[in-house]
């Protein structure tokens, strides 16, 4: 026997060594730990003459199968798995051409085959861990090499995608079929000097931070003005007709933030004159006419300033725009149910900043 078991938490067994039976390379092994049951575990550690196992599954029916309902008793004997069974647990009892995906030579148990039944291995969940450096990316490029070279059982209706962001995967598949004429690849890039397809995404279904990393925006004033670029475009890039009366509240805003802004009367002018010439309506804009008792005049021609310097009709010009005014929205960000231009984002950016620097 190689020890007893002397603490049990969670999925990890501790077991005192029996120092004159174990050998002196003991990591990663397999161990039976049989109280009745047949528990399987892999020594995962061992220090001072404890050897701590990780359980891994049971033997049942002459069959591995994976996860421990029911832990060992402390009572339960420890010996190693026979070799006629670790290709049970690890390997490839056996193998089928068809049905089996051979990956290499254990290099801890001799002559032992690694490998797996295909349908069972995808049908679930699996993740590949190591240190920088120590062959992840090899590793999954030869499992997927492996299972897309097989010419006599070719997978048939499978779709695979590969996010790879660092390009360490093209050069593994590019060439597949030129083995296996029946499978198709195709890879895209978002790099314009690599030949490739560029990838494309749909401009309307970037968010605050995916804009931010696109521009190298990290400071918390350009993402507030990404956030407010992103929610006016939602009103910018719709049909005036469904939101005339919000895009009249946002423009109506902006003037008279320019109006109370304290800035000299030709700055003023020259500030309303730039926003309406290019963002306005059909029912506000430049040539909008203004009633008064008597006659009537364009919106132009009443920011204009008189011989003493000022705009003589502030005031009834602050009136007209709060007619504008309306609380009856909400301003989001886009969802992705409706597209927009770059266009469309310049114009949203252009107008978020008038407002920043208006307010400033």
């Amino acid at each position: 026997m190689l020890g007893r078991i002397i603490g049990i938490e969670e999925n990890l067994v501790s077991v005192e060594l029996n120092l004159e039976q174990a050998p002196k390379e003991l990591m990663n092994l397999h161990v039976i730990l049989d109280d009745g049951r047949q528990v399987i575990g892999e020594i995962v550690d061992v220090k001072d003459g404890i050897a701590y196992v990780m359980l891994l599954g049971e033997l049942k029916n002459n069959q591995f199968i994976f996860g421990v309902i029911k832990k060992p008793s402390f009572q339960a004997t420890i010996s190693f798995v026979p070799k006629d069974k670790i290709e049970m647990i690890i390997g490839l009892s056996n193998y089928a051409e068809d049905e089996d995906l051979y990956i290499g030579k254990s290099p801890i148990y001799d002559d032992v085959n690694i490998g797996f039944h295909i349908n069972d291995f995808f049908s679930r969940h699996f993740a590949i861990f190591g240190s920088t450096g120590s062959g992840k990316s090899c590793s999954i490029a030869r499992i997927l090499q492996n299972l897309f070279s097989k010419k006599e059982k070719i997978p048939y209706r499978s779709s695979l995608f590969i996010f790879d962001a660092y390009g360490e995967y093209h050069t593994a598949f590019c060439k597949l079929h030129e083995v296996v004429p029946e499978i198709h690849f195709k890879s895209y890039t978002t790099d314009i000097k690599s030949g490739q397809e560029l990838v494309r995404i749909p401009l309307w279904l970037l968010g605050v931070d995916d804009i931010a990393l696109l521009l190298g925006a990290e400071k918390h004033s350009q993402l507030l003005l990404i956030e407010k670029a992103l929610k006016l475009v939602t009103v910018f890039a719709r049909k005036e007709d469904e939101v005339l009366k919000i895009k009249n509240d946002i423009i109506a805003r902006a003037i008279l933030d320019i109006l109370s802004s304290g800035r000299a009367p030709a700055q003023i002018r020259d500030q309303i004159f730039s926003v309406l010439s290019y963002y306005n309506t059909k029912e506000l804009n430049l040539e909008t006419p203004i009633f008064q008792p008597g006659y009537t005049r364009p919106l132009k021609q009443c920011i204009m300033i008189d011989s003493s310097g000022k705009i003589r009709e502030m005031e009834m010009i602050v009136d007209f725009m709060e007619t504008y005014l309306t609380d009856d929205y909400d301003l989001a960000l886009p969802d992705g149910s409706f597209p927009y231009t770059l266009k469309d984002l310049q114009d949203a950016f252009d107008f978020a900043l008038i407002e920043t620097i208006t307010v400033q």
